[in-house]
């Protein structure tokens, strides 16, 4: 059995070597920040989902625009679709569990929006759909998964990430996409009592 010590010296090594793998993703990052803050600041709407561990990632990426990251600033319109038991378990029972975002994308997304899709293996029917119906409905996409998915390399996606790594990962990606993204709108930055 490994000591705490170990442990934690392993989970240190592992969170370096993945804010050191940021380098290698800083143009496309740049490009998905640069298409949220269009999106956000022309008036459209941020869609995200994913499931399990993926959807807390959604969720709380959606929470940094509807609330705040780092400074007081006005809110922006951003709707987890893994939220809401009632509404995924209607369509899960009526339309089959890989509808529950198309379903969602269908309802809430207008041109102009950017859908934001999160999944570790790549392969979740659920977000191919959710995409494909993106692709209908003329939303922009921003997709990020840490395994092979080859079914998503066919589809039209505007700014992907793909590169292997632990699902921990996911969590400093996203952060640092909130970071970049505070900083394109800090122009825009104001105090709660000021909107």
């Amino acid at each position: 059995m490994r000591k705490p010590s170990e442990i934690v010296r392993s989970a240190i090594s592992a969170a370096s070597e993945t804010l050191r793998s940021l380098a290698d993703l800083e143009l496309q990052i740049a490009k998905a920040a640069d298409l949220v803050t269009d999106c956000l600041t022309s008036g459209h709407k941020i869609l995200g989902c994913g499931n399990g561990g993926s959807a807390a990632d959604a969720a709380d990426f959606c929470a940094e625009f509807a609330c705040r990251f780092a400074e007081d600033r006005r809110p922006y319109p951003a709707l987890n679709l893994a939220v809401g038991g009632s509404l995924l378990t209607a369509v899960g029972n009526d339309y089959g569990f890989e509808e529950v975002f198309a379903r969602q994308v269908a309802a809430y997304g207008s041109e102009g929006d950017v859908l934001v899709c999160l999944t570790t293996s790549g392969k979740s029917k659920n977000i191919v759909r959710a995409l494909e119906q993106a692709k209908r409905t003329n939303l922009k996409t921003i997709h990020c998964w840490a395994a092979t998915g080859d079914r998503l390399l066919t589809l039209p996606i505007s700014i992907f990430w793909s590169k292997a790594i632990r699902p921990p990962a996911f969590r400093k990606r996203i952060n640092s996409f909130c970071t970049w993204f505070a900083k394109f709108a800090k122009s825009d930055c104001r105090a709660p009592n000021e909107l």
